[in-house]
Parts: C-alpha cells; structure tokens; sequence
C-alpha cells in the first residue's frame, strides 16, 4: 500500500483503507457465503490466530472456559465447478462454522460431501452430510515416523501412493467412472491396508502407545472416513484445498507479530498489525483458488 501511494504510511491510516475496502466486498462475502452454502464439497481447517480482545478475554476467563483462537479455511466447490474459499476468525472451529453454513443449505439438496480431518472439532454438527477423512493427514503420520519403522511405514506409504497414481488416472473421467475406477482398482489396495494393520495389532506385533501404534489407530478408527471416495464418486481424497487456503493466514499471522480484532456485528473484519485479516473475508485469494471457471 506504501508503494502504491507514493509515501510512508501509519499503521493506523492503512488499518482505516483495508477495513473501508473491506465493508465495501462484504456484500459479495455475502452472496459468496449464501451459494457456498449450497455446495456440493467442503473442505474445512483451522490454525491458530491472535485476536486482541479475545486475548484480553482470556485474562477474566476461569480455567474450564475455552480460550482457543483460529482461523478456520472453509473451501467449497459448487455444483458448477467453482471454488468459494471462507475464512471466520474466532473461538469457533472449523467444524462449528460450518455447521452454520450447513444451517443455511437448502434441504432440497443431496447430502453434502465434508473434507477434514479426523478431529472431533473438525466434524462437529447436526447437519446431515457424508464425511469424508483426508488421506494425506492419515499417510503423514506413517511419514513421520519412517526413520523408526522404516518396513512398516515403507509399505503404508507405498500402497497409499499407489492410490494417489489410480487418483491421477482419473482426472478425466466422470463421478460415476472415477467412482468405479477407484471401487476396482484402489478398493482392494484399502481393504489390504486395513486387514494388514488390524493383524499387526491383534498379533501384538506393534506397541499400542508407540507411534507406530498410534498411527495404525488413527488409520483404522478413520477407515469410513479415509474410504469414501470408494463409495461416492465426487469425494475427494485430501484435505489440500482447505489447506492451502489457510497458508496465506499462516504467512499474515507470522508476518504481522500482532493480534487483530474479531468480526464485529456491523461486519466489519479484524486486523492483524498492517495486514487485513480474513475475517470474515479475503475475497482476492479465491481467484487463486478456483481452477476451473472464473470468481463469483
């Protein structure tokens, strides 16, 4: 903004510009907000925020009150094939904000189709919808810890990656092919996974509370979640999109060394330091977002 105008600016005067040029999108947040709302895939994250009067909050709060600050990264792709990427700041996480979308979806509609992650925070709701656990997340903690186990996480990885070659395969087929491909091709690669991890357990040939353990938990609790792309055609295997949604608020919350304020009632968004915070809006990282068609 400095450059832009020519001359130094105060921290206060470009606070003011950011936030009059954000009640003048809100109205497309809005609209953004109301057909996101209507979508057909969601991706949703969280990572940790620093808002100013929350933490003064947290100062008069009692230890079993929540104290927790993150911005939440909620990305859908709408019927169209359009990216609509949310940001909310606050106390609430990825899994509560989304619920309040879900709250505002026609129920006309078939079952949305939810990404995340196996936290509990992240699949938080009432709503009806098919969940969906991000693979990814599920094969990182195998690649942790491949130095320790290098047998056991060289063969999770290696078949995980033979599901992401099928994935690749199916860039250009329809739901219903891709679907089918996946059922006959990446079907029974899970199915060996599973059977494989459920006798390393029950013939004791793992630890339980090693990490080696753990990840094989994680794995099999998430089964359901981590498979259904087997059973639905448009579900996606990962969780990427939501993350990297998320990593320009990483950069502005590392950059900026600062708290913000949280979305007020008359819509106004918070501010970290010199930066415009997305909360609720960061309407020029959708066009970086969508991939196929133009932003709303």
């Amino acid at each position: 903004m400095q450059r832009d105008c020519g001359m130094p600016l105060s921290e206060s005067v470009m606070s003011e510009r950011c936030e009059a040029v954000a009640e003048a999108l809100f109205p497309i947040y809005k609209e953004m907000r109301r057909q996101a709302a209507n979508g057909k895939v969601f991706y949703g994250d969280d990572t940790p925020a620093r808002i100013l009067e929350l933490m003064k909050e947290n100062r008069e709060k009692k230890p079993s009150e929540r104290v927790g600050m993150q911005t939440s990264g909620i990305v859908v792709r709408t019927e169209e094939g359009h990216y609509i990427g949310l940001y909310m700041s606050g106390r609430k996480h990825a899994g509560e904000n989304l619920e309040e979308l879900f709250k505002k979806r026609s129920g006309e509609l078939e079952l949305a189709i939810q990404m995340g992650d196996g936290l509990a925070s992240n699949c938080s709701g009432e709503k009806e919808r098919i969940q969906a656990v991000c693979l990814t997340h599920a094969r990182r903690k195998f690649w942790e810890i491949r130095s320790f186990y290098p047998n056991e996480c060289g063969y999770v990885l290696e078949q995980i990656g033979k599901i992401y070659q099928n994935e690749e395969a199916t860039k250009e087929m329809s739901p219903e092919g891709r679907l089918e491909y996946h059922q006959t091709q990446s079907g029974p690669i899970m199915e060996e996974l599973r059977e494989w991890m459920e006798r390393e357990m029950a013939e004791k040939k793992v630890e339980p509370n090693s990490s080696l353990g753990k990840a094989i938990k994680y794995y099999l609790k998430n089964y359901p979640g981590l498979s259904a792309f087997l059973r639905h055609g448009e579900a996606p295997l990962d969780n990427n999109q939501a993350e990297r949604a998320l990593k320009p608020v990483v950069m502005i919350r590392k950059n900026s060394g600062r708290g913000a304020r949280p979305h007020s009632n008359a819509g106004k968004p918070a501010r970290v330091g010199r930066q415009l915070y997305p909360n609720p809006i960061e309407v020029h990282w959708m066009a970086t977002m969508n991939r196929h068609e133009k932003s709303l």
